[in-house]
């Protein structure tokens, strides 16, 4: 019995869907087999990238909203990110259409278009 074809999309979403990677979702249940795929950019970025990011989106600089104790992380913490999408791109044929700067600027518009609502 062959299983069913699910996919888990975890990520952000938007009016246009540009950046949930929809296309990466459909070239996924288009396959015979069940697979794990990660959809992501590739690049490797430090957590404090992406904090200043979300808040240059708002124009604000990070360093004057956020405090950090090194004392408080704990050893599981995540001190830099990355995912290896190769799977999808051999395989789907999918590359990210975006870099890390751009997901972020689309996360926080659409977060202040939902407050807007």
């Amino acid at each position: 019995m062959t299983p069913p074809r699910t996919a888990l999309i975890c990520g952000i979403s938007g009016q246009d869907g540009t950046y949930l990677a929809q296309d990466a979702m459909w070239k996924m249940l288009q396959q015979n087999t069940p697979e794990d795929f990660v959809i992501a950019t590739g690049e490797t970025h430090a957590l404090q990238d992406f904090i200043a990011e979300a808040f240059a989106a708002v124009n604000l600089d990070w360093r004057d909203h956020v405090d950090s104790d090194p004392a408080l992380m704990r050893p599981a913490d995540l001190g830099v990110s990355r995912a290896d999408p190769t799977l999808a791109a051999r395989k789907l044929g999918w590359k990210a259409q975006m870099n890390m700067a751009g997901v972020v600027y689309k996360m926080v518009a659409a977060t202040k278009t939902n407050k807007a609502d």
